[in-house]
């Protein structure tokens, strides 16, 4: 039996009890490399791939090695990742095995539902406590993420019946980065097949995530202040959740300079250690991944 088999299962397993929302387990997924490797001792099947999916992860984790005389808790967890992903998919080639999607989705689906109940949450009650403005939902779930990937890929596969469904649920869940994810792709889905290629080019997509973290930036330190509170009668705060604070934060604390292009990076974990420092608390994260790789690596 291809190793693929054998461990696609497990792996679900792991991501479902991770996102379950048990505290002790909430790292299930962390054991994924451990089981991995068994497996391919097991098998004997040593074949690896470097994908261009994961070939950026693999740039992160050679960063994380030259950072590791600063090793701490957050370096070596925030490097444990990297690391996790990385040996699954340059280890195992999923497409090589017929994956029950529906299923898979379903058990996203069960898992919110059951999370929602068991919470109290589900009701009139909760689906009218929704806020886009502020981001508030008693429904709301990071299960939203994979939920929404799974609305684009049945968008895609033209499956619209399952497109909806799926659609209704991260409506629910709401994390309104996901809905307007969701909206963009939707709006791509009826731009020609052409023009669309051209926008997902590889160019196109990295022209845009730069020019967005320009733009996360400017936020940051106040730019749109006058604007945002003219339009939303809000601060720049309120609206992106206390994300302005922690980024000017970070800021500060790097001495990143937005126009000098030899920032070097403060190094794998330096940041988290320093925001929970500031805080005084744990797990204060960054909120923002594309930032988190600018000040931490340069």
């Amino acid at each position: 039996m291809k190793k693929e088999k054998i461990f696609f299962p497990i792996l679900v397993v792991l991501i479902l009890v991770g996102i379950a929302g048990i505290p002790t387990v909430r790292y299930a997924l962390y054991l994924a490399p451990v089981i991995a490797v068994l497996i391919m001792l097991v098998t004997g099947d040593f074949k690896f791939q470097f994908p261009p999916s994961v070939q950026p992860f693999i740039l992160l984790l050679i960063f994380c090695i030259f950072t590791i005389y600063r090793a701490d808790y957050n370096w070596a967890r925030q490097t444990y990742f990297i690391l996790a992903y990385t040996t699954i998919f340059v280890f195992y080639d999923f497409s090589n095995i017929k994956v029950n999607i529906k299923l898979f989705n379903l058990l996203f689906i069960a898992v919110f539902l059951v999370k929602a109940v068991l919470a109290g949450q589900f009701g009139v009650f909760a689906l009218s406590q929704i806020s886009l403005i502020d981001s508030k939902s008693a429904l709301e779930s990071t299960l939203a993420f994979p939920l929404g990937l799974f609305a684009i890929f049945f968008l895609y596969k033209k499956n619209y019946l399952w497109f909806l469904l799926n659609v209704v649920i991260v409506v629910l869940a709401f994390k309104r980065v996901v809905l307007f994810g969701v909206v963009a792709c939707v709006l791509l889905f009826f731009i020609p097949r052409r023009i669309r290629a051209v926008l997902l080019s590889p160019y196109i997509i990295t022209t845009a995530i730069l020019l967005g973290v320009v733009f996360q930036l400017t936020l940051a330190v106040g730019e749109f202040d006058s604007f945002i509170k003219d339009a939303f009668g809000i601060s720049t705060n309120h609206l992106l959740m206390g994300r302005q604070e922690l980024w000017q934060r970070a800021i500060d604390f790097t001495d990143f300079n937005f126009w000098s292009f030899s920032y070097y990076g403060v190094g794998h974990g330096t940041l988290t250690n320093f925001l929970e420092g500031s805080y005084s608390m744990n797990r204060v994260l960054l909120h923002n991944d594309f930032l988190l790789i600018l000040f931490e690596n340069g």
